[in-house]
């Protein structure tokens, strides 16, 4: 029997938030990462440095690698990260809906995330992108991939 190492169990759960993505867009995988990485993008664009922080140190070793790839740490407005993300997402036939993908994004990470984290992001997101994480509730049965501790 072979021994787990850190990678191993790193790429399980980077693979878990993955599939749950595909899982919420029904894509295979090059859509579902571009979406995945788009939309943790919008996620940290959104909330003040300190709060994207506290978030991107909760997401597991891989994803958070995905989150904080190309960060400028700057707050930018809902109409810079919202056109960022269409354009980003413009280079998939399937991921032309912004909105829609960001939404099922959301939820998927809903499913991945401790429902504090869940809430916590819900009071701190931006509001045009609180707006799409509470349209996109948690599933309350899904099983939590991550312990979460705000800072």
């Amino acid at each position: 029997m072979s021994r787990r190492t850190i990678i191993d169990e790193a790429g399980d759960e980077a693979r878990r938030w993955l599939q749950a993505v595909e899982s919420e867009l029904d894509l295979p995988q090059p859509p579902s990462l571009a979406a995945l990485r788009v939309a943790l993008h919008v996620l940290r664009d959104s909330l003040c440095n300190e709060d994207a922080v506290d978030f991107g140190n909760s997401l597991p070793a891989l994803i958070r690698g995905i989150y904080y790839a190309g960060w400028t740490p700057s707050r930018v407005s809902k109409n810079d990260f919202m056109r960022k993300a269409a354009r980003d997402l413009r280079a998939h036939a399937e991921l032309v809906k912004t909105e829609q993908v960001l939404g099922a994004c959301f939820r998927a990470f809903a499913r991945c995330l401790a429902p504090e984290c869940v809430e916590m992001m819900s009071e701190r997101l931006a509001k045009s992108v609180r707006r799409l994480w509470l349209e996109s509730p948690p599933n309350p049965a899904a099983v939590h991939l991550q312990d979460w501790h705000w800072g």
